[in-house]
């Protein structure tokens, strides 16, 4: 079942569609690739060169999408990385769109802002997060820094152990009040950050 994945694209490293895309494809989903940023690296490193694909491209790329499968198959709506603030609204709109015709889709947002005390993105980026994507969003994936910037909580550390692997699926949930998420769900993401050691 077709995946769109809307995310950053890097010639060097493995984050964004550059990482996203290849283990979609290897679980078997085919993926309907839009990138908002063609950059040299990850922008965390300090320096990085490359352009941000303007919001009105991003729109007619996933308008087009539309168009072509009319969004029937669509299972669900990867967003990670914004170049600008604009894009938030395009993303918005497609899962709009697609829900329309599948309404059981799962939408999950990497709510990609900064990380270890530091912002990376542009200005407007977070508030377009905060109020267009992640009010839509099945799923959010922040890291510690994001999830305190979203919530308004203080997280100090995501060292909290893995639940054991006979708890339930749901086990591995915390419940936050992040504002205009509907379900206050955020998954643990930063246990791949910091795994506790065994």
């Amino acid at each position: 079942m077709p995946i769109l994945a809307v995310s950053s694209h890097v010639a060097v490293g493995h984050v964004g569609n550059a990482a996203a895309v290849p283990a979609l494809e290897r679980l078997g989903h085919p993926v309907w690739r839009v990138d908002t940023v063609s950059f040299s690296n990850h922008p965390g490193h300090g320096h990085h060169t490359g352009t941000v694909r303007p919001e009105p491209e991003i729109r007619d790329l996933l308008k087009g999408i539309g168009q072509h499968t009319g969004w029937r198959g669509c299972a669900g709506i990867y967003s990670g990385y914004l170049g600008e603030a604009a894009g938030a609204q395009a993303i918005a709109g497609a899962v709009d769109a697609a829900r329309a015709v599948e309404p059981d889709l799962i939408y999950v947002c990497d709510p990609v802002i900064g990380d270890n005390g530091r912002v990376f993105v542009r200005e407007g980026v977070e508030k377009a997060l905060r109020d267009r994507l992640v009010p839509r969003a099945n799923a959010i994936t922040p890291n510690a820094f994001e999830l305190q910037r979203l919530s308004g909580h203080r997280v100090v550390a995501c060292r909290t152990p893995r639940p054991p692997r006979s708890r339930s699926w749901s086990g591995g949930r915390t419940s936050w009040s992040v504002p205009g998420f509907r379900t206050a769900t955020i998954w643990r993401s930063c246990w791949s950050r910091s795994r506790p050691t065994t």
